[in-house]
């Protein structure tokens, strides 16, 4: 009987070990959105203050968020443009939305080295990794 306790205690501490890492990463990958939202908006706001050429805004996303690797995928939609950053283990999604007067190229990037570029050709912004 004390052996069927403890393991009942034992899973229920896991599934809450389980919860709280899913819960940091949810929380980390919100963060991450928000920091590459705000350089994406500045990079607009670059291209909509003037004549600008080619225009290349760095920054240093995490590898990581909790130990699990992740994605960003660019959206650009008829209902808005989106950052939807995905870690694998755990599979979770986390959403931010964006408003630029500059069109977003869509596509995916890892985390880690992140540019946002502004292609005066093309006339139109891009997440590069």
């Amino acid at each position: 009987m004390a052996s069927l306790a403890i393991t009942g205690l034992f899973l229920a501490a896991g599934d809450f070990v389980t919860d709280q890492r899913e819960e940091v990463v949810r929380t980390e990958l919100g963060v991450v959105g928000e920091q590459l939202a705000g350089e994406v908006l500045a990079a607009d706001r670059l291209v909509q203050s003037g004549d600008t050429g080619t225009l290349a805004l760095e920054t240093s996303l995490p590898d990581d968020v909790a130990g699990a690797s992740y994605t960003v995928a660019v959206a650009d939609t008829p209902t808005g443009q989106w950052l939807n950053l995905t870690s694998q283990d755990p599979d979770i999604t986390v959403t931010v939305r964006l408003e630029t007067e500059t069109p977003l190229e869509p596509d995916t990037v890892g985390g880690g080295r992140v540019s946002v570029v502004y292609d005066p050709g093309a006339d139109h912004l891009e997440v590069r990794g």
